[in-house]
């Protein structure tokens, strides 16, 4: 499900989009050579349960990197909180005043709403030259573009240019053209019922691998 990730040391909330669909679920352990020592730390949630995270998750991987402040991985990643939630209230601005507001109660911290992948994304847009399906963008999903890790197989990786005008603009129209969801609303509600239906699946695979885990 889409996400919105807040750290408590810049006040700093993000909307982050889903992780690749189909990844498995690993326990949240961070490790780090201590002297010579490799150790370990793997986090759990206020039930007590380990944390389940998605084998990858390349926005995570890259909002973690860009919020370490000179701590430690474990102490950065614990000043990271992130709500969950549907799509309905992640493209509303109502979610991020919630968070603002609950953060603020909790930590009172005040919370600003970051836009650092629509800004990079854009600044990328306009060096290029505002380009279009005529044009084209010689950038469009090259390596210089992957966001996170490179390792992260192909087909799970996330890319700046996702976050593109010119690929929200001008690729995603022609995409939606070539499947007729403009034209046929009944073959563009089952595919967001579609996609609805393998994001609660994958709750449901994460709870029941959490309660696993706790036996």
């Amino acid at each position: 499900m889409p996400r919105l990730a807040s750290c408590l040391v810049c006040g700093a909330i993000e909307k982050l989009i889903d992780p690749p669909e189909d990844v498995r679920l690993v326990p949240a352990t961070v490790e780090w050579d201590d002297g010579g020592v490799v150790r370990e730390h793997t986090f759990t949630g206020e039930d007590g349960l380990v944390v389940m995270v998605p084998e990858y998750d390349p926005l995570m991987e890259d909002y973690v990197g860009r919020h370490q402040h000179g701590l430690d991985d474990v102490t950065a990643m614990s000043s990271i909180k992130v709500f969950n939630c549907d799509w309905d209230t992640f493209e509303s601005l109502d979610a991020v005043d919630f968070v603002k507001q609950a953060l603020a109660e909790q930590t009172d911290q005040m919370m600003e709403e970051s836009t650092y992948y629509k800004d990079e994304a854009l600044s990328c847009y306009n060096q290029h030259g505002n380009p279009d399906t005529k044009t084209g963008c010689s950038d469009y999903m090259t390596d210089a573009k992957i966001i996170g890790s490179k390792n992260v197989p192909e087909k799970n990786r996330i890319y700046l240019c996702h976050m593109c005008p010119y690929q929200q603009t001008y690729v995603m129209a022609e995409i939606r053209h070539k499947n007729k969801l403009y034209t046929d609303p009944q073959k563009y509600m089952k595919a967001k019922r579609a996609r609805e239906a393998r994001m609660a699946a994958r709750e449901r695979r994460l709870r029941n691998r959490t309660r696993k885990n706790r036996q």
